[in-house]
């Protein structure tokens, strides 16, 4: 691809009808969990959809994505953990990295020994479950500046969205749990996002 694909990763239930027309769905099932990622490609761009493929020297980028990722009294997050330990490539979070309430034990107790191995090559996006606690100061505080770089230091009622480049993609991960609709912050933020990276 050799132009930027503006990609915009959201969580199931999010309104996308400010998203331009060129759209790809992308509907993921892992542990009986459905993940929802929808892509801006300019028509120009033509996407290329891998899974599972380890990264090759010099080749496209590899992202493994997911949600409703951690949860202590189950073991889908230690077997999809695994697959991230064999697998070369981004990891993006989309939502839900703990799945009850989103509170620091459970980040500590529950993501980090599993998923939190990998935190070096995350880009989370929080959920619903993360704003389980007050702020989502438990997924803040864990994740810290990865998690709000547009907002250095913060661990409380962050503003949670962003966007980086990854290869010939720019990524750009929205929050879902603070208001998106038209002339909001994080709406205009996404507009001069994606007008500057056309």
């Amino acid at each position: 691809m050799g132009q930027h694909a503006s990609v915009q990763i959201a969580m199931n239930g999010t309104n996308m009808q400010r998203i331009p027309q060129h759209l790809l769905a992308l509907f993921l099932t892992l542990a009986g969990t459905l993940f929802y990622v929808a892509a801006y490609v300019p028509a120009s761009a033509a996407p290329v959809v891998q899974t599972g493929v380890p990264a090759s020297a010099g080749g496209d980028p590899v992202v493994l994505a997911a949600g409703d990722i951690a949860q202590c009294n189950v073991e889908r997050d230690s077997l999809t953990a695994y697959l991230l330990e064999t697998h070369e490539g981004t990891v993006l979070t989309l939502g839900d990295s703990t799945n009850l309430v989103g509170s620091s034990a459970e980040f500590r107790d529950c993501f980090a020994p599993t998923w939190g191995q990998q935190i070096d090559r995350i880009y989370p996006v929080p959920g619903n479950h993360d704003y389980g606690t007050q702020g989502a100061q438990g997924y803040y505080s864990y994740f810290g500046d990865k998690a709000t770089p547009l907002e250095p230091g913060c661990t409380r009622d962050c503003k949670g969205y962003y966007s980086f480049d990854l290869g010939a993609w720019h990524i750009v991960a929205l929050n879902s749990e603070v208001a998106s609709h038209a002339g909001t912050e994080q709406e205009q933020w996404l507009r001069a996002d994606l007008s500057a990276h056309q």
